[in-house]
């Protein structure tokens, strides 16, 4: 799939009940760095490759589709005891 970084963001706040909050680009570098220079990128990748020659299958199509289910289970990995 193809999201951009604040519709993962989006997805994120509504899965985990949070609010969303914008920054304007300046104010996100200066306080995050290199960090927050990445998250204004706007880069696509593939799997193309590795789907052809490795042979790879996702398990998961979309992040932004899958976000609350993704949310419920790593809260629910994070209460079940360690044996």
């Amino acid at each position: 799939s193809r999201h951009s970084v604040r519709e993962m963001a989006e997805a994120v706040a509504l899965a985990t009940k949070s609010k969303l909050v914008s920054w304007p680009a300046d104010d996100l570098v200066r306080t995050h760095g290199a960090y927050g220079e990445a998250l204004l990128n706007d880069l696509c990748v593939s799997s193309t490759k590795a789907r052809r020659e490795l042979g790879w299958v996702p398990r998961h199509t979309s992040f932004v589709a899958e976000a609350p289910d993704l949310w419920r289970d790593w809260q629910a990995a994070r209460a079940a005891p360690v044996r």
